[in-house]
């Protein structure tokens, strides 16, 4: 559930509200983007067509690789985008943009290599957790496999 006082704008909010938004997300460190671009047709083709093109929405941090694969995915099928970045360099705001995603997404898709587990996109999978989504999102090897961390030990 998204925090209203993350989103400032109220055109903006009140959109969020009405949209199912996606976070497509990945570490610097996947590296395939055709196994990328093949996990997103086959996963949200289904999705854009329940939803619709007008109340579908893509979200993403705009980190190299799977976030940018993301983004340029949502601009070829017209769907809407929204890329949250760092308001600068320092470590810490890229932690505060993971969390903004993990707040605005409905459902997350993440694209991380098989056994790394520290990341940025770990990070705000965490948060996507920490908000009671324990359910809504998929990681992504680079074989296009899913998996997921075991969280017991982390949380």
């Amino acid at each position: 559930m998204m925090r209203e006082p993350m989103i400032k704008n109220p055109h903006l909010y009140s959109m969020l509200q009405r949209s199912h938004v996606i976070a497509g997300v990945g570490s610097r460190k996947y590296t395939n983007k055709v196994m990328t671009l093949q996990v997103l047709r086959r996963e949200y083709f289904e999705h854009v067509r329940e939803f619709g093109r007008d109340l579908f929405i893509g979200i993403s941090g705009g980190c190299p690789g799977p976030d940018i694969w993301f983004k340029e995915w949502c601009k070829s099928q017209r769907i809407m985008f929204i890329e949250v970045l760092p308001a600068d360099s320092s470590r810490n705001n890229y932690f505060i943009r993971n969390e903004m995603v993990a707040q605005i997404a409905d459902e997350l898709i993440a694209f991380i290599p098989r056994n790394q587990l520290r990341s940025g996109t770990w990070n705000t999978i965490r948060h996507f957790r920490e908000l009671g989504n324990t359910k809504n999102y998929t990681v992504f090897d680079e074989q296009g496999e899913q998996w997921d961390r075991e969280w017991s030990d982390v949380e």
